[in-house]
């Protein structure tokens, strides 16, 4: 990401100050590296940022700054996962000083550039701290990004703990409408390999086999799906395995699930979203959708519903539906209605602190129901344009 910030004529005279306390300070790192501070050199960092530069990626002249910083020469491979997320923040604390955004985005450029990632990690680490808080400005925060890049690092550094947390924090904010669905479904491809090696590279084998068996049991229609979508039905299928409803019995499901969803979306919602949120938005005008919110299973529900209505709200969804393969059997409540069981059973793994554990018997009555009955598949199909 690129940070601007466009810089005030007339400050110029803030900005000579800036490059000669700047100068002073690469002079005594010469001479004398000790005897400068941290909070010195993040004074350096700071005013070279808002009196001369004023963007991220950070310039070659910060490289000396930073380089020199107590934190940058701390090696942090032994430094355990619950110290490593603290890290940075002590390191602010402890020189009394407290960054902004922009700045944070530039040291976790810097670090990943520098080929730093536990350093990057802990400077993302207190970016989350930071939007968890509510200590950014709505406009200053790429949640997203940030949960991804910490999560692919963490997978890099073999911080599997950490990386399986980060998973959940992605799903939880998935589920508020902060983190895409595409973005989702990546982290749960990539799941597996969180677990042990041995049973990682099992998953990863049964991944393949589950897309080959979709690939040749759906023909046209698999080969019709955005990216996505395929991803997590290969998915869905891999945890469907009765050799893995034991270890997580609500895996298959949730993403089962979550493949109806994004090609729901891809297909149907996003292109039409103008005149679909509206709708999906009667009684609570004031209720908006997040950027990345997609549309649920259970909003997926209720613009079939809709659809049979006689008033205005259900012709606008009559209209677009009526540009799908299936688009007449959706309003005509056949067998395309979502079942209640999916319904019953998303909320179930949405829930399962408030109504108990999902079992591997709840995930064999999902599939019977939902995937072996055909229904999923036929889903798919009616969504698709004609």
């Amino acid at each position: 990401m690129m940070i601007n910030v466009v810089p005030n004529p007339e400050e110029e005279p803030r900005r000579q100050i800036c490059l000669d306390q700047v100068q002073l300070v690469r002079s005594r790192l010469l001479v004398s590296p000790n005897s400068v501070t941290d909070k010195e050199i993040f004074g350096c960092v700071d005013c070279l940022f808002h009196d001369v530069y004023s963007t991220t990626p950070f310039e070659e002249d910060y490289d000396q700054l930073i380089e020199a910083l107590s934190f940058t020469r701390r090696p942090l491979e032994e430094v355990q996962s619950g110290e490593l997320r603290r890290a940075w923040t002590n390191f602010l604390e402890d020189n009394g000083t407290c960054l902004g955004w922009p700045l944070h985005e530039g040291f976790v450029q810097w670090y990943g550039n520098a080929e730093m990632p536990l350093h990057e990690i802990a400077v993302l680490e207190h970016l989350l701290t930071m939007h968890r808080q509510g200590e950014l400005a709505p406009g200053e925060s790429d949640l997203e990004g940030w949960l991804l890049s910490l999560f692919r690092l963490c997978v890099r550094q073999n911080l599997a703990p950490r990386a399986r947390h980060v998973a959940e924090l992605i799903g939880d904010y998935h589920d508020d409408g902060f983190v895409s669905l595409s973005a989702y479904a990546e982290i749960l491809a990539h799941q597996g390999t969180l677990r042990d090696r041995e049973l990682g590279q099992v998953i990863e084998d049964s991944r393949i086999e589950a897309g080959n068996r979709l690939r040749s049991g759906c023909g046209a229609l698999f080969q019709s799906l955005q990216e996505t979508t395929k991803s997590l039905l290969i998915d869905a299928e891999l945890w469907s395995n009765a050799n893995l409803r034991d270890i997580e019995s609500a895996a298959g499901p949730r993403r089962w699930v979550l493949a109806v969803e994004a090609e729901f979306n891809a297909k149907v919602f996003q292109p039409n979203r103008d005149n679909l949120e509206p709708a999906l938005r009667e009684g609570s005008p004031d209720r908006q959708m997040r950027k990345n919110q997609s549309c649920s299973i259970g909003q997926i529900d209720r613009l079939i519903k809709l659809s049979r209505q006689g008033n205005l709200l259900g012709a606008t969804v009559r209209a677009v539906f009526d540009r799908l393969l299936g688009g007449h059997e959706l309003q005509a409540g056949r067998d395309l209605d979502i079942p209640r069981i999916l319904l019953d059973h998303r909320n179930q793994i949405a829930h399962v602190t408030e109504r108990g554990p999902y079992t591997p018997a709840l995930c064999t009555e999902f599939l019977r129901d939902v995937r072996e009955s055909g229904w999923l598949f036929r889903f798919l199909k009616a969504i698709q344009l004609r």
